[in-house]
Parts: C-alpha cells; structure tokens; sequence
C-alpha cells in the first residue's frame, strides 16, 4: 500500500513558471520573444526554477500597447512597444530581468552571510 503525504496549499511553491498574461498578436509576439531569450540567459537553471516570471499587457487606444514584467511582485521591465520594435524590446527586457534574478542571488548570499 503506498502512502501519500498531503501538503498543504499554503505552503506549496511552484517556481520557474513564465507567464503569459497577454492579450494581443502583439502582445504574443513580445512574449514569444521574451520567453526565447530568457531560455537561452546563461543563468543558472536553480535560479531560473527558483522564480515566477509574468509578462502583461495593457492596451490603451491612446498610448498603445504597455508591457510589463515582474518577478514575483517586483516589476523588471515597463515599456510601451510598437509593432515594429517587438523584438528589440522583448530583449531588453530579457536582459533587464536575467540582471534583476542574478543580482537578487547575489543580495540573499549577502544577506545569508550578514546573519551569520
């Protein structure tokens, strides 16, 4: 008989999820590339796994399309994009957010290390 251990749901994480919070082709198109980039960051996969990453979009008849993308709660990149920049946009963002994960690694050692 296999016993099944129950954890409760306050207590689960789930990390290295990147999600697709869009809502247009040019919305899709940002993630697509976003998500492509960040694949290939030469981070290490523990920190990748270690962090949710959501990509947004809000549209505005006045000002367009408006990214965002946070980890966790922390917002990493906000831009608005025209069509014909997607690309170089999702790659900024890619390295805006690769920098922001390396760095926040690097601040909870620094941490770790103080409370020592």
């Amino acid at each position: 008989m296999t016993t099944i251990n129950k954890v409760p749901a306050q207590n689960l994480e789930i990390g290295g999820l990147v999600l697709d919070l869009t809502k247009t082709r040019i919305g899709h198109e940002f993630y697509e590339s976003f998500y492509l980039c960040f694949q290939e960051e030469p981070l290490p996969t523990e920190l990748k796994e270690k962090v949710n990453i959501v990509v947004e979009e809000f549209t505005d008849p006045k000002y367009g399309t408006r990214i965002v993308v946070k980890v966790g709660e922390t917002i990493t990149y906000v831009d608005n994009i025209a069509p014909r920049k997607i690309e170089e946009s999702a790659k900024r963002a890619c390295e805006h957010t690769a920098n922001y994960i390396f760095n926040l690694e690097e601040f909870e050692k620094s941490m770790e290390e103080e409370i020592r």
